[in-house]
C-alpha cells in the first residue's frame, strides 16, 4: 500500500506544463504543504478530488439546466409559429371563399352583360326595322302627294 501511495503522490507532485486551452478545466493536485503523514495526504486528496466532481457536478446542473430552459424555449417558439401557422390557414380558407364568390359574382355579371348586349342587339335590330318601316310609309307619301292606303 506504501508503494501505491507513493506512487499516487508521485502522480499528483509533478508539475503541470502549460499546455493549450483544452487543459484550463483541469485541476492541479499538487500539496500545497508536505504531509507529515501519509493518511493526511490521502485525505487532502480526497477533498481536492471531491471538490472537483462537486464542481463537475454543479457544472453539469447548471448546462442541464441551460438545456432545459433552451427546450422550454423552443417549444414555446414552436407553439406560437403553429399558431401562426393555423390561423395563416384559416385565413387562407376564407381568402379562397371570397374569392370564389367574386369569382361566381363575375361570372354572374358577365353572363347578364351578354344577355344584355344581346337584348341591345335585337333592340337595335327591332329599331332599325321600325326606321326603315317609317322611312318606306313616308317615302311613298311623298312621291305621290297623296296618302296611300296601307292596308
Amino acid at each position: 500500500m506504501a508503494n501505491d501511495l507513493d506512487w499516487l503522490r508521485e502522480r499528483f507532485q509533478k508539475p503541470m506544463v502549460d499546455e493549450p486551452d483544452f487543459n484550463r478545466n483541469v485541476l492541479n493536485f499538487r500539496r500545497t504543504q508536505p504531509a507529515t503523514d501519509q493518511s493526511a495526504t490521502v485525505l487532502e486528496l480526497v477533498d481536492q478530488a471531491a471538490e472537483v466532481v462537486t464542481g463537475i457536478e454543479d457544472h453539469a446542473r447548471q448546462i442541464e439546466a441551460r438545456a432545459q430552459s433552451l427546450v422550454k424555449s423552443a417549444l414555446e417558439k414552436m407553439q406560437l409559429l403553429e399558431n401562426q401557422v393555423v390561423s395563416a390557414a384559416e385565413d387562407l380558407k376564407m381568402a379562397q371563399s371570397r374569392l370564389d364568390t367574386a369569382e361566381d359574382q363575375l361570372l354572374n355579371a358577365e353572363q347578364r352583360a351578354e344577355a344584355a348586349e344581346a337584348r341591345e342587339r335585337e333592340l337595335q335590330y327591332a329599331l332599325s326595322r321600325i326606321e326603315e318601316a317609317i322611312r318606306k310609309r313616308l317615302l311613298s307619301v311623298g312621291i305621290g302627294g297623296k296618302t296611300a292606303a296601307v292596308a
